[in-house]
């Protein structure tokens, strides 16, 4: 059943509140994304009918993806992949334990569809107004009182700079031209109780257009991805890959100087247009041959501690491409990996010192119609509440013409939405 309501300025932060009940919940929001390819305001998922998850050793994640969703044909179904789902789309020896990740990919069937839409809410389920005045009686998230120690390095600064320095050697040697190299920060034996308030100030500290909160039992993932993996309308597939970083100042005339100048800087421009090729190429292996072009070429978007540039990606699918088909040529999205992808993918699982796990995977939707839309998970926190770990990880794009120190200082930047959100900083 589908009905029509409006809503004020408290709806997500009530709905948040709402959404303790359930085992799963997944909610998706642009924070008022003017993009010409975003179509919901947000979209959330609640309750579970189904649910597919696939373990961290699974051979065959993606054939049991389609399966899933081919059963539950004309349903939604959201979730998330894993990094390590690459072990899979692209063979590398595997270097570290997979076991700590748990799984590859994990998706749901909702009981409850809410989305926003030209300004009104609408409620698939079969009590519509019952969940819409429970939604209105929950009073609004109050702030959250957990209190988070400072973060531990997985690394030391010297050790990020000597993995650093290996993998500039290999650059150099020709093995490969870029690669994603990403470190972790985290905290063991932390319990927190209030992951939807620190969610809700996620969104107002940074508010970016793929943003999302998702739960499912122990696991929380809280996103401010301003990324998007990519979007599937009718049998157009657009990839949007961000590459190219600067920081944000808060006096006006220096921030349009650091805009200006990220726009120009030869480094981070070639960073970006060697993920594109590499984005064109993947999407080359399933659209239509001449279809795939770059509509959309190193545009700056700016965000609350960063500007950066993005590009956009085109191509056209045979009808019935499936989820499972697209990413089996795409993932993991090019902007977390390297050029040439495999390559990238052997150096980066040698050279990284952990597992990314969620990071730098997709969380997601399909609808009952076919169409999907991915983000990229970065600028994120994720929590265990049975393992009482909460982390994340941050990285960039290394090229010849990187600089080991300020690559070190612009994790440290992107680190800094996170930090601010929780009230806290890096252990020293």
């Amino acid at each position: 059943m589908l009905q029509n309501y409006n809503t004020d300025d408290n709806w997500i932060s009530k709905a948040l509140n709402w959404s303790k009940q359930f085992k799963a919940f997944n909610i998706l929001v642009s924070n008022a994304n003017d993009s010409a390819y975003s179509m919901y305001e947000f979209i959330l998922f609640a309750g579970c009918k189904d649910a597919i998850r696939t373990a961290s050793n699974d051979k065959e994640s993606l054939s049991k993806l389609d399966t899933f969703v081919k059963r539950h044909s004309g349903s939604w179904i959201t979730g998330y992949l894993t990094y390590e789902l690459k072990d899979e789309v692209e063979p590398v020896k595997n270097l570290k334990d997979r076991s700590i990740t748990d799984s590859k990919l994990h998706f749901f069937i909702p009981e409850i569809i809410i989305y926003k839409l030209e300004g009104k809410i609408h409620i698939e389920a079969d009590n519509p107004e019952q969940i819409l005045s429970e939604i209105q009686d929950y009073a609004p998230l109050l702030p959250s009182q957990d209190v988070i120690p400072p973060f531990k390095p997985r690394i030391s600064k010297q050790e990020y700079l000597s993995s650093f320095n290996q993998l500039k050697n290999y650059i150099a040697k020709g093995d490969l031209y870029q690669a994603n190299f990403c470190q972790e920060f985290y905290r063991s034996d932390i319990k927190l109780n209030d992951l939807e308030s620190l969610y809700f100030k996620l969104t107002k500290n940074a508010p970016s257009p793929f943003s999302c909160f998702f739960k499912y039992e122990s696991l929380y993932v809280l996103s401010a991805s301003p990324e998007r993996y990519f979007k599937k309308k009718c049998n157009q597939i657009i990839s949007q890959p961000i590459k190219g970083t600067a920081p944000r100042d808060q006096d006006l005339q220096k921030d349009l100087e650091l805009k200006e100048q990220l726009l120009k800087n030869i480094k981070e421009r070639s960073e970006n247009l060697m993920v594109v090729d590499l984005v064109r190429n993947d999407l080359s292996k399933i659209s239509i041959p001449g279809t795939v072009n770059r509509t959309k070429n190193l545009q700056v978007q700016s965000y609350s501690h960063v500007h950066q540039l993005v590009s956009t990606v085109q191509g056209e699918l045979p009808p019935n491409t499936s989820l499972g088909e697209i990413l089996g040529a795409t993932f993991p999205p090019g902007s977390m990996t390297g050029t040439p992808k495999k390559r990238a993918l052997e150096i980066i699982e040698e050279l990284e010192s952990s597992n990314r796990g969620v990071y730098s995977g997709s969380i997601g939707y399909q609808t009952p119609w076919g169409d999907m839309d991915f983000n990229v998970v970065i600028r994120t926190l994720i929590y265990d509440r049975t393992k009482e770990y909460l982390s994340f990880h941050v990285g960039g794009g290394i090229t010849q013409l990187s600089d080991g120190e300020k690559e070190y200082e612009e994790c440290l930047i992107k680190a800094s939405t996170l930090l601010d959100t929780l009230d806290t900083c890096i252990q020293k």
